[in-house]
């Protein structure tokens, strides 16, 4: 193969593989965080809102666009 600044090309596109490999792992990992956290206000705001299930209902709705979201764009596990 030829040289690309010292590196084999094969050496080049494995790394590159690797790489992206480990960003979409990051990605997922931050997915998965924002989902939880959103879990977690929509049960914290659902207890103090009781009377307010319209709102509990637009935050859902919001959730399940934003799960919808990351599921298009593979971000997810």
């Amino acid at each position: 193969m030829s040289l690309l600044l010292g590196f084999s090309l094969d050496d080049f596109a494995s790394t590159l593989e690797r790489e992206v490999c480990e960003a979409q792992s990051l990605l997922n990992n931050v997915a998965d965080m924002f989902a939880q956290q959103s879990v977690r206000y929509l049960r914290r705001d659902g207890l103090q809102e009781q009377n307010s299930s319209q709102e509990n209902d637009e935050k859902q709705s919001n959730l399940v666009k934003s799960q919808n979201l990351l599921k298009q764009f593979g971000l997810t596990s």
